[in-house]
């Protein structure tokens, strides 16, 4: 897959697109696509006017790890500062578990994992993998004080379908204190499909 950690800066300070693009191939953990920090060091993916694309298919694990499609974690920041669009589509793979299409995961970091946008719309679709022996399929989780925020006119869309699973497998799932959706002025819409499993929600 692809990967940027530790603080990383990406950024289009013009007019130009930023697309990023990851595959997870086998082994312990295949992610499609992971954007991660670590304490100070935050990732960033900055645009003004260029759109923002990020796409993830998650690959297929041997072990305990996971197959998420889009992983953006540890207090990593995407963001439009003007009228850029931000898309992230993530799918999930076939790992044992957790073959999620998109997690946002703050995982208790300073500074809250975030997509924020002023006047360009946010879209995340996610749809979990599918593995009948396995949970947490889930289309798109948000956890940990993860916060998806438009400080403007931008609109949020989050649109969730799970994969089918032993449990938990749900379309869209917004869990622990501090994560946020949250919008200025612009529409929220979040959609979720839940799939075949014990949490079908």
């Amino acid at each position: 897959g692809f990967g940027v950690f530790e603080g990383t800066l990406i950024q289009s300070t013009g007019s130009g697109a930023i697309n990023l693009i990851g595959f997870g191939g086998s082994g312990n953990v295949a992610r499609g696509v992971e954007l991660g920090s670590s304490g100070a060091n935050i990732t960033q993916v900055l645009s003004a006017t260029g759109d923002i694309s990020i796409t993830g298919q998650g690959g297929s694990t041997n072990g305990n790890g996971d197959s998420t499609g889009v992983i953006v974690h540890s207090g990593t920041v995407i963001e439009s500062t003007a009228t850029a669009s931000i898309t992230i589509d993530g799918t999930g793979g076939s790992g044992s578990f957790s073959n999620e299409g998109v997690d946002f995961n703050g995982y208790g970091a300073v500074g809250a994992t975030r997509v924020r946008s002023v006047d360009g719309p946010i879209t995340v679709i996610g749809r979990g993998g599918n593995n009948p022996g396995g949970r947490w399929n889930r289309g798109v989780g948000m956890f940990g004080q993860a916060v998806i925020q438009s400080t403007g006119s931008a609109t949020i869309t989050i649109n969730g379908t799970a994969g089918s699973g032993l449990g938990d497998e749900r379309g869209v799932e917004i869990g622990d204190a501090g994560t946020q959706v949250t919008s200025a002025r612009g529409d929220t819409s979040i959609i979720g499909r839940g799939a075949a499993g014990t949490d079908p929600v």
